[in-house]
């Protein structure tokens, strides 16, 4: 049997579970994406996560959707899906939005963007290029 690409890595650090995007270059939200994160919400509270991090592979969170899905019919699970299972979380859920930019469909839909529960959390982190100095903004804890 042939390796199967894994589209959500699912990683702890201690009792808190990481959920990274792993898919290059842009991690876009094809439906691989969808259901690895859903199933990782799920996997992390079943498990007893004190926290849940969503992060993306590189350089960046998510470009948004994947382009070659556009016109075709789509197959569960929705984003809508996983943004309710994200709201409706009982563990805290923070996502760390890397890179330069993101896509405007994906912050405007995004739960922490909204007027969403207090468990929601939303982090942006700035990267710097070596001929600047690091964004005084951008908390320590964001991967480099």
């Amino acid at each position: 049997m042939a390796d199967q690409q894994v589209f959500v890595e699912h990683g702890f650090d201690g009792d808190v579970h990481v959920l990274r995007i792993a898919n290059p270059p842009v991690n876009t939200l094809r439906t691989e994406v969808r259901a690895g994160l859903l199933e990782g919400l799920q996997r992390a509270t079943r498990e007893g996560a004190r926290a849940i991090v969503l992060i993306g592979t590189g350089r960046g969170f998510s470009a948004g959707a994947e382009m070659t899905e556009f016109g075709k019919p789509r197959k569960p699970p929705s984003l809508n899906e996983v943004f309710e299972a994200i709201e409706q979380s009982k563990v805290p859920v923070v996502a760390a939005i890397q890179g330069k930019r993101w896509a405007v469909g994906w912050n405007s839909r995004w739960p922490a963007m909204r007027a969403s529960p207090a468990r929601v959390r939303f982090l942006a982190c700035r990267r710097s290029s070596a001929a600047s100095s690091p964004a005084p903004e951008a908390p320590s804890g964001c991967p480099g």
